[in-house]
């Protein structure tokens, strides 16, 4: 369904992201956000998530990608929500090209009356 709403392409795209942004936002709060947890040093409200804001506009994408290489994929578990995301990944792509380019949604399309 998100791939029939945001476009294909946009959501491997996505998919593709959130290892890396997971890896990520883990390195900003063991590393950054939660060092002073301890003596009661933490960032201010409001500074959470707009420091880990900056600090993904302040590293390029490889140095984000490094962060994340250094992780196992998690194995899935009998419970989980969704499929693997490579599983994920390889059935949207056998979706036909739906020509959008990346971002062009249906966010302002009309909805049908129920």
């Amino acid at each position: 369904m998100a791939a029939q709403h945001a476009g294909r392409d946009a959501m491997v795209g996505t998919l593709r992201a959130l290892p890396v942004l997971d890896a990520a936002y883990d390195h900003w709060m063991n590393t950054y956000a939660g060092m002073g947890e301890q003596v009661g040093a933490l960032p201010s409200v409001g500074e959470l998530y707009g420091g880990f804001r900056r600090l993904l506009a302040a590293r390029p994408g490889e140095r984000l990608a490094a962060i994340s290489a250094e992780r196992r994929p998690s194995r899935p578990h009998r419970y989980d929500s969704h499929p693997p995301t490579a599983e994920r990944i390889a059935l949207i792509e056998k979706l036909p090209a739906d020509g959008r380019p990346d971002g062009a949604g249906r966010a302002g399309r009309a909805r049908p009356a129920a």
